[in-house]
């Protein structure tokens, strides 16, 4: 998760490989042309959860908000905060007079989410974390359901380094035209030695497509997430889907993160495809400070003499 301010950038980077390189591609689809001026929705509801986001939260939702204003008609932000400990609310509470925000405040866990598992790369999403996530997840749809007006939702993990606007209106637009339920990216980060890697990918299913993904194609999935979700309002509202916490933390299948049982209602219910288009890739920071320094004082435990501890 990202500690630094965020680069909003408008050029577009990534560009699909040839169709021909994705024919025979279990998951891949063909790619119609570009036409995002035809087929953008018009009003967009964007929702994101924040705790202790003080060095961030400013400049990204002023991003997030930019977004918005350049592409959309009309757009507002809803948030869902909890148990800040920093500048977070004070600073919220200044972007609702300047900005098409509002939210709620909550007070709901002592430990942040990621506090609630053990500090290891492969555990850090565990039940109670998805769980928590969840239930916050599912306020935040809430407070844009009961905003009638938007045709698009768009669910931002706030938390973002740089983002493309053109590669997300594009995509936007893409899933629109497609007649998709639901349309995502993949988002990045920079792994060892500034190679460029693969982030969201526990919230893919089918496993399976993350090879079509790779290869830049089109895809269909059933669950996805990139840190930037757009849900069109007429599937969304037909099928229901809500972010169930139980599921969340049960759900064989949604075992990695809690937007995956949200998906699966949403497919499940044969509200449209869900698609994946590989050139929106916003950048992220893999884990946040938080989680590093809990990695650190446990590896720093075990690796202590047994007489010592």
């Amino acid at each position: 998760m990202a500690t630094c301010a965020a680069h909003l950038n408008a050029s577009t980077t990534m560009s699909l490989v040839p169709h021909d390189s994705c024919r025979g591609v279990q998951h891949a689809l063909s790619m119609p042309p570009d036409a995002p001026g035809t087929s953008l929705p018009k009003i967009a509801a964007f929702t994101f959860l924040v705790r202790d986001a003080a060095d961030f939260l400013e400049a990204n939702a002023r991003a997030v908000s930019s977004i918005g204003r350049t592409h959309f008609r009309e757009h507002r932000l809803f948030y869902v905060e909890n148990d800040s400990a920093d500048g977070t609310r004070a600073i919220l509470r200044r972007l609702e007079r300047e900005l098409p925000l509002s939210g709620v405040m909550l007070n709901v866990s002592a430990e942040r989410s990621t506090a609630l598992c053990p500090p290891t790369p492969e555990q850090m999403n565990c039940a109670a974390r998805r769980a928590l996530l969840a239930r916050l997840r599912e306020r935040a749809l809430e407070l844009a359901l009961a905003w009638p007006a938007w045709d698009v939702l768009v669910s931002v993990d706030l938390d973002f380094k740089r983002v493309s606007a053109d590669d997300f209106v594009r995509t936007v637009a893409l899933g629109a035209r497609l007649g998709a339920a639901a349309v995502f990216g993949m988002s990045v980060f920079n792994g060892s030695r500034g190679v460029v890697m693969p982030y969201d990918q526990g919230a893919v299913l089918p496993k399976e497509a993350l090879r079509s993904i790779s290869l830049g194609c089109l895809t269909s999935v059933r669950s996805a997430f990139s840190g930037f979700a757009a849900y069109f309002a007429a599937p969304l509202r037909r099928a229901r889907a809500r972010y169930d916490a139980a599921a969340a933390a049960a759900d064989a299948d949604a075992a990695t993160t809690e937007h995956a049982s949200f998906n699966l209602a949403l497919h499940a219910a044969g509200a449209g495809p869900l698609l994946v288009d590989p050139r929106f890739k916003p950048q992220y920071e893999w884990g946040d400070r938080h989680f590093w320094a809990r990695k650190r004082a446990a590896d720093a435990e075990a690796a202590r003499p047994r007489k010592a501890r």
